[in-house]
């Protein structure tokens, strides 16, 4: 019988890789084994295998005290409970602070050699929780590339000093110029917030005026869905079809989708209804 002690003991060592994008707990269980074992499978080894082992008897506990969920019976993930129980345990301060926040080590950047490592707590952000979020198939809503595009674009956002000083309205006139009231002007930053600047500004003329708006709102000012909806005007439901088309669009942008290739059927002949070939 295994003890509360060494569940919590087996909670304290894996849960930090059971809350990474897309991990899950997998039953190893075959018939070759006399120990039945589960494996922690991460996105970081490509799920090729397990970077750690688990008695069924410690899989067991996490379920009996509702720490994980059972997507079929050989293959669970973290819930919310366990992820919560987790960030008190290992909160440096006050445990049901961090139980509302949800920090991973991060790389952002723009791709190059200036990226960095950062902690960021991902319940911030709502790109973050729509990346958690699951469509009918069970594959991501927001796919890995659109999820590291939009962040990209919100670390030039903050690095070119433009959250406290704009109040924007991310209209495109008729000559495509970008209205930003309040904006920064370039005198008045450093060469690395120009150059963040600067790449903002061709992302947003990349993507176009008709899909900038919902970007800005929903990776840089860290607006929900309903929120970006309302601020833009459009119908209730209706921002979350146009966001991935966004963010698709500014992954293209930085070259991490290729564009899609569209081939044409090739027409041999034109012909009226009542048409018939000659034999």
């Amino acid at each position: 019988m295994i003890s509360d002690r060494e569940i919590d003991r087996a909670a304290l060592l894996n849960f930090k890789r059971l809350t990474e994008p897309d991990a899950y707990l997998q039953d190893l269980s075959t018939h070759l084994c006399d120990q039945k074992m589960w494996g922690v499978f991460i996105a970081r080894n490509g799920f090729r295998k397990p970077v750690a082992r688990l008695p069924a008897q410690v899989v067991e506990g996490f379920a009996k005290r509702d720490w994980i969920i059972l997507e079929n019976p050989s293959r669970a993930r973290l819930n919310a409970a366990g992820a919560s129980w987790f960030r008190r345990k290992t909160a440096g301060g006050d445990p049901y602070t961090a139980q509302h926040q949800d920090l991973v080590l991060a790389r952002i950047g723009d791709g190059s050699k200036s990226a960095v490592r950062a902690t960021v707590n991902q319940k911030e952000s709502p790109l973050a929780w729509l990346r958690s979020r699951r469509d009918a198939q069970g594959r991501p809503l927001v796919s890995c590339e659109q999820f590291k595009a939009g962040e990209r674009l919100r670390h030039d956002f903050e690095r070119a000093q433009m959250r406290p000083h704009v109040t924007a309205n991310w209209d495109f006139g008729a000559s495509g110029t970008r209205r930003s009231h309040g904006a920064v002007k370039s005198n008045d930053i450093s060469d690395v917030a120009l150059a963040a600047k600067q790449r903002f500004d061709r992302a947003m003329d990349a993507v176009g005026p008709e899909l900038a708006g919902v970007l800005v709102e929903v990776c840089c000012f860290l607006n929900g869905m309903s929120g970006a909806e309302e601020k833009l005007g459009w119908p209730r439901r209706s921002g979350k079809v146009v966001l991935l088309i966004a963010l698709s669009a500014l992954a293209r942008h930085y070259g991490l989708l290729h564009a899609p290739r569209f081939t044409h059927a090739r027409i041999s002949q034109w012909s009226v209804d009542d048409y018939r070939p000659s034999i």
